[in-house]
């Protein structure tokens, strides 16, 4: 409900922290995809967090920022 607040709004970028967290990850997948959908639609930004790889796909970042947790990262660019 609130992502979908937040793109109505009319903000340039949105922060979704966790945004699936207590989802199933069927469920957890199709927000991903959509949210992705949804925002490229309205020209928004997205700045997702998540500790779940699962929806990298289906999210289809732009840039994919990966932490490590012990100070190392990974960018992946599309």
């Amino acid at each position: 409900f609130r992502l979908a607040l937040a793109l109505a709004a009319g903000a340039p970028w949105v922060l979704a922290d966790e945004f699936a967290a207590v989802l199933d990850r069927p469920l957890a997948k199709v927000l991903a995809f959509t949210l992705r959908k949804l925002a490229t639609r309205a020209g928004v930004g997205v700045l997702a967090a998540t500790t779940h790889d699962d929806l990298t796909a289906d999210f289809a970042p732009d840039l994919h920022v990966r932490c490590h947790g012990d100070g190392r990262f990974d960018l992946e660019r599309a």
